[in-house]
């Protein structure tokens, strides 16, 4: 629990606007510049966040006012512009609790106001069930080198048969949201090698198609792969769910499966 403690305290802060692209709803957020947070994590539908005491985070959105969940003890202001730009303001309070916003299906109306504590804590709108699907015909299993067993995807590689993009790459360093570098599009690289917790199934991240940057979509995989592991990854600092931070921990378990050279 002391590693990951540490590894939060590192932070992360915004020097410009970032665009992040929801995909249930398909809404756009933007987390705006000079924000700071301890931690954020991307998921389909929402955003969550720990802001520590005295840090301030905004967000802003034209696809819906956005809601705020979870009791905390931070101060919180929501307001709507003239423009029906629903944006949330947060001043970090002392407690460190994990704070969601989401966006509604109402327009955003003009005269929004602000709030601290608890009482400006919006709960979601209750979850629509969506109707009962058809289940696809799956696509015959194909793992990246050819495989057809899925099993066979969960054997790390040998030396010799890791990608190049590899081969001159250690994971030294710890890797969060905004990271860049070869070692990101490794990583995404080595995600890609099992289904389970691959990045994606085709743009940016794909096989084939890995980046430098530690994005949205390399931030779920390694939440996929840490949960893939718990047993070595959280359950040892008491952890049931993945963070999306690489640090030493989950690094460990990476050398250990992909044993990369030492540079």
């Amino acid at each position: 629990m002391i590693l990951l403690l540490i590894a939060l305290a590192q932070g992360l802060v915004w020097d410009a606007d970032q665009t992040i692209n929801l995909t249930g709803p398909n809404v756009e957020l933007t987390i705006l510049s000079g924000s700071e947070a301890d931690s954020l994590i991307v998921r389909d539908d929402d955003i969550q966040v720990v802001v520590a005491n005295q840090d301030v985070f905004e967000v802003q959105s034209a696809g819906g006012e956005l809601s705020v969940g979870g009791a905390t003890s931070a101060n919180i202001t929501k307001t709507c512009s003239s423009g029906s730009v629903s944006k949330i303001s947060i001043s970090g309070g002392g407690d460190g609790e994990t704070i969601t916003i989401a966006p509604g299906e109402n327009a955003c109306s003009s005269g929004g106001g602000g709030g601290g504590g608890r009482r400006s804590v919006v709960p979601p709108p209750a979850p629509v069930p969506p109707p009962p699907a058809v289940s696809p015909v799956p696509a015959p299993f194909l793992c990246p080198n050819g495989n057809t067993v899925a099993s066979n995807c969960l054997e790390a590689p040998v030396q010799e048969d890791l990608p190049l993009v590899c081969s001159d790459v250690a994971f030294v360093r710890n890797l969060n949201f905004g990271s860049v570098g070869e070692d990101v599009r490794c990583l995404q690289v080595l995600f890609n090698l099992n289904p389970a917790y691959k990045v994606a199934d085709s743009g940016p991240g794909s096989w084939g198609l890995e980046t430098a940057y530690f994005g949205p979509l390399t931030v779920t995989a390694a939440i996929k792969f840490q949960e893939f592991y718990a047993s070595d990854i959280l359950t040892p600092i008491g952890l049931i769910h993945g963070t999306g931070f690489i640090g030493p921990i989950t690094r460990i378990k990476l050398n250990t499966l992909f044993p990369l050279p030492v540079l």
